[in-house]
């Protein structure tokens, strides 16, 4: 890949940034398209790393065609990505998440990119039984998870009709340093601790989740890159279940070693179409891409919690220095 031009899609975001760095370093010229709705790191943060940045929207064909001309690969990270959000307004979920990936995939085939990555998601798992594996019976439970499904549905057809070789990953509950934007559950609780406001476990905490560091994630992305076969879809996740109580016990040992003192931890009813256990089977991605995650969750949450205590807590949630 040295040497040679990978698009990012949503490339200033929490994960979009985490991939750049490594690719950049071993020599991939990285272009990102990216709206401005929910960066991690300016433009120009960006820029002076070495990337390529076009200020764009996905649901905007031209752009993605401009943006798409002459790299090597696409890396689709860009959507619409919160399940209430989708509740409340469908149609924008589906504009971003079905017609942006259609226009990328177009533009991929039209532009003659090599490789195509789309970052899905467990959501469309649904009422599966867990350890979700990609045989699962999908029954997506929300909005979100439709367009998920549409996407991926997208990239399979775009691979037997039309020879670009894509790939879709169903990331897990994805957590790290520089997630200082994401509203997912380690990030959220994170903020709201260092904020002296209460954690607020959706229902009674009991429901499992799949969390999976960030380092991790980018390395499955790197192996799909490489290696996946066309349109093929793989599960990423660190393949075991955690409770959320699980994850607010973590939090609150870290938490209290730092401040002193134990967290505020509150309970809410639960949310609206939220899946109550979803964890992954990975092991196709292990067979086929080697993938092997290997981060403990307590060293993980450790790291994060240090990431945003001293580079997000001194700027009240501006821009981190990161």
């Amino acid at each position: 890949m040295a040497d040679r031009q990978v698009l990012i899609s949503g490339g200033l975001g929490f994960i979009g940034q985490a991939l750049m760095a490594p690719l950049l370093a071993d020599g991939v010229r990285v272009r990102v398209l990216d709206d401005l709705s929910n960066p991690s790191i300016p433009p120009e943060v960006a820029r002076g790393m070495g990337a390529e940045v076009i200020v764009g929207n996905i649901a905007d064909k031209d752009a993605c065609f401009q943006a798409a001309e002459g790299v090597a690969g696409i890396v689709h990270l860009a959507a619409q990505t919160y399940v209430a959000r989708s509740i409340e307004d469908p149609w924008s979920d589906l504009r971003i998440n079905g017609q942006g990936t259609l226009n990328l995939l177009e533009a991929a085939r039209r532009c003659g990119v090599e490789h195509f990555v789309l970052a899905s998601s467990n959501a469309v798992a649904g009422t599966a039984q867990p350890p979700f594996s990609e045989e699962a019976r999908l029954n997506p439970l929300s909005p979100y998870g439709c367009t998920k499904l549409l996407a991926e549905s997208y990239c399979g057809v775009y691979a037997r009709t039309h020879g670009v070789r894509t790939v879709a990953l169903r990331f897990s509950n994805i957590f790290g340093p520089g997630s200082w934007r994401k509203g997912s559950v380690v990030a959220t609780f994170i903020r709201k601790a260092l904020q002296g406001e209460p954690v607020v476990v959706d229902g009674d905490g009991r429901q499992t989740r799949d969390f999976l560091y960030i380092d991790d994630l980018v390395a499955a992305i790197r192996l799909a890159m490489e290696r996946a076969p066309a349109g093929e879809v793989f599960c990423i996740g660190a393949g075991r279940a955690t409770t959320i109580a699980e994850v607010v016990g973590e939090l609150d040992r870290i938490y209290s070693s730092w401040a002193g003192k134990p967290m505020m931890i509150e309970h809410g009813p639960p949310r609206l179409g939220d899946i109550r256990d979803n964890w992954s089977d990975i092991s196709k991605a292990g067979r086929l891409l080697g993938f092997s995650p290997d981060r403990p969750l307590g060293v993980a949450m450790e790291q994060t919690f240090g990431w945003f205590v001293e580079e997000w807590l001194p700027v009240s949630g501006n821009w981190p220095t990161h």
